[in-house]
C-alpha cells in the first residue's frame, strides 16, 4: 500500500503517467449512438469525434460508479480525489458515496474528495498542486485545506468552433449552428464559480476568438502564475494562445495538453479550454 495517492475522474486532461505520485483516473463511459467508448488511456479521441460527427441523435456520458472509485481508494493510506463539477455530472456524488463506504471499512485511513467546480485543464493544475504538497511533506488535513482554497482561485474559459452538441441538445437551432460553423464563428464561454457553463458570446475568426479568451483572463484579474490550455486536435491554435499569454504576462507558466475523451466530447473538434489561477 502506498502512503499517498492522487485520483481523478477522466475529465482531467493530464495523462496518468504525468501524475507526480501514485494514482490515476477513474473513467467515464461515453455512448455515441450504438458505439461505446471507455474513457481510459486507450481511448481514441479521433474515433470518438468521428463517431459524434456521424451520429444524428444525441450522445450520452455515464460517470464512474462508486465501485470504480473504491478500487482506487484501496491503493493508499491518504487519498486526494478530484472530480468534474457536480453541476455537470454525478461523478462527485459517486466519489463521495465511495468515500463513505470506504471509511466505514477503513476508519484509520484518509480520503479527501473535492468537487472542483471545473473540468479538464483545471484538474490537471490541481493534480500538480497536490503532488507538490505531498513532496513538501504536508499533512493530510493541510493538503485538503490548501487544495480547496487553490481550486477557488482557478478560472476557466473555453472556445468552441463546432456546435454539433449544442444543436443536438436543443440549445441553439440547427440552422444557426450550421451557419456558425460555415462562417468560422467561435463560441466563447466560461465556467462559473458555481461550476456551471455560461456562454459569453460569439467571435468570428481565430484572432478575435483569442482576443476574447485573453479579455476574460484580464477581466478576472490574471497577472501571473499558471495557465493550462487543453485543445481538441488543435495544437496550432493552442500554441498561438500560449504565445500571446507569454507576451502579455512575464511571470507565467503555460502547459498545453490534448483533451481526453470526456473533454473532447464537450469541446468538440478544434475546441480550446484554458484554465488559470489568480
Amino acid at each position: 500500500m502506498y502512503e499517498w495517492s492522487i485520483v481523478t475522474d477522466s475529465s482531467c486532461d493530464l495523462p496518468e503517467e504525468q501524475f507526480d505520485v501514485q494514482g490515476g483516473k477513474v473513467p467515464f463511459l461515453l455512448r455515441v449512438g450504438e458505439k461505446t467508448f471507455l474513457d481510459d488511456r486507450k481511448v481514441s479521441t479521433a474515433a470518438l469525434l468521428d463517431a459524434m460527427e456521424d451520429e444524428k441523435g444525441q450522445s450520452q456520458t455515464a460517470c464512474p460508479p462508486p465501485a470504480a472509485w473504491l478500487e482506487r481508494f484501496e491503493e493508499a493510506q491518504n487519498v486526494l480525489a478530484f472530480t468534474i463539477s457536480s453541476q455537470l455530472s454525478g461523478s462527485y456524488s459517486s466519489a463521495v458515496a465511495a468515500r463513505t463506504l470506504f471509511l466505514k471499512q477503513h476508519p484509520d485511513r484518509h480520503v479527501f474528495v473535492l468537487d472542483t467546480k471545473n473540468a479538464g485543464p483545471a484538474l490537471a493544475m490541481l493534480v500538480r498542486r497536490a503532488g507538490q504538497l505531498i513532496h513538501e511533506g504536508v499533512r493530510f488535513e493541510k493538503a485538503a485545506a490548501d487544495l480547496s482554497a487553490y481550486a477557488k482561485r482557478i478560472h476557466t474559459a473555453f472556445a468552441l468552433s463546432s456546435f454539433q452538441n449544442l444543436v443536438k441538445s436543443g440549445r441553439i437551432g440547427r440552422l444557426s449552428g450550421y451557419l456558425a460553423g460555415k462562417l468560422g464563428i467561435w463560441g466563447i464561454g466560461i465556467g462559473t464559480a458555481q461550476g456551471k457553463i455560461e456562454v459569453r458570446g460569439m467571435h468570428r475568426g481565430v484572432r478575435h476568438m483569442l482576443d476574447g479568451l485573453l479579455t476574460e483572463m484580464r477581466t478576472n484579474g490574471f497577472s501571473e502564475g499558471e495557465v493550462c490550455i487543453s485543445h481538441c486536435q488543435n495544437a496550432e491554435t493552442a500554441h498561438a494562445l500560449a504565445e500571446r499569454v507569454r507576451a502579455l504576462w512575464q511571470h507565467v507558466r503555460v502547459t498545453i495538453l490534448p483533451t481526453g475523451g470526456l473533454c473532447s466530447y464537450y469541446a468538440e473538434r478544434h475546441g480550446l479550454i484554458v484554465s488559470y489561477c489568480i
